[in-house]
């Protein structure tokens, strides 16, 4: 384990970005989210290094395998700058929560809407669309311990309303810290896709136990200890203790031809 990450990490940094004060269950959530989450990267990071290694041996030319080679070099000597900026970040989430719900839902679709994407290029095209992709994907996966807890950080700050909730385990903010931390590493978009496509393999698809324990220790604080929402047919459930809402059935956005072909190729990766 580097000694950056995790809980060594922690110890370190324990009030990193912020003196607000913050309740003792959101520390303590936060101490164990940001653990957890250093140690799912160390799996991602470990993963994107087996797969440079992996294409520059199989490369067709001397300048395919460099590509590769120096890839591999740039996010090694960069890895645990990275990995503490990414931590620091979701720790700063605690302490400031970004707003959350519809109204930023809207704001982040008028950001993406078909008129803005054509201004931009095919790279930061293909790095948005794989972005959104994992997020929506997290989003429907989590969606009935995203939402408990969202409603139980919600009662916890109090600047939270019911138009703009509050939920720093959201996962477009945490995808939104680890874009912001990769912006140090000078690669090209393949080795970025990789990089995301890793992260999501081994951070974004292990969220739930960590959103479960989240969940768990607001409830041992009280608050909400019986949760109850109710669905899009106006059926009512309900969640107790650390049993999580089940996941109600989404229908699927629909997207652009070229929005598609670079979703396609993320997958490929």
């Amino acid at each position: 384990m580097n000694k950056q990450s995790g809980i060594h990490y922690l110890r370190e940094h324990r009030e990193a970005g912020s003196n607000r004060p913050v309740p003792a269950e959101v520390t303590r959530i936060r101490d164990t989210v940001v653990a957890g989450l250093g140690d799912l990267l160390q799996g991602a990071f470990d993963a994107v290094d087996d797969s440079l290694f992996e294409l520059a041996n199989n490369a067709r030319s001397n300048n395919e395998q460099n590509r590769y080679f120096e890839a591999m070099r740039e996010i090694r000597i960069k890895r645990k700058g990275v990995e503490r900026h990414f931590q620091n970040t979701v720790a700063q989430y605690f302490a400031n929560p970004p707003h959350t719900g519809p109204l930023q839902e809207e704001n982040l679709s008028k950001q993406a809407s078909a008129d803005t994407l054509a201004l931009v290029g095919n790279d930061d095209l293909e790095e948005q669309v794989a972005l959104n992709a994992m997020i929506t994907k997290a989003k429907a996966h989590f969606q009935g311990p995203l939402l408990q807890l969202q409603t139980r950080f919600s009662q916890v700050y109090p600047e939270a309303t019911d138009e703009s909730p509050v939920n720093p385990m959201a996962p477009e903010h945490l995808c939104s810290a680890f874009t912001e931390a990769i912006q140090a590493l000078e690669i090209q978009i393949r080795e970025r896709l990789i990089l995301l496509k890793q992260f999501d393999r081994y951070v974004v698809s292990n969220l739930g136990m960590l959103l479960d324990e989240a969940n768990r220790i607001l409830i041992q604080a009280g608050i909400i200890p019986n949760f109850r929402y109710h669905g899009k047919a106006g059926k009512q459930h309900e969640a107790s203790g650390a049993k999580t809402a089940s996941s109600a059935k989404g229908e699927p956005d629909t997207a652009d031809t070229s929005t598609r072909s670079c979703s396609e190729s993320y997958r490929g990766l």
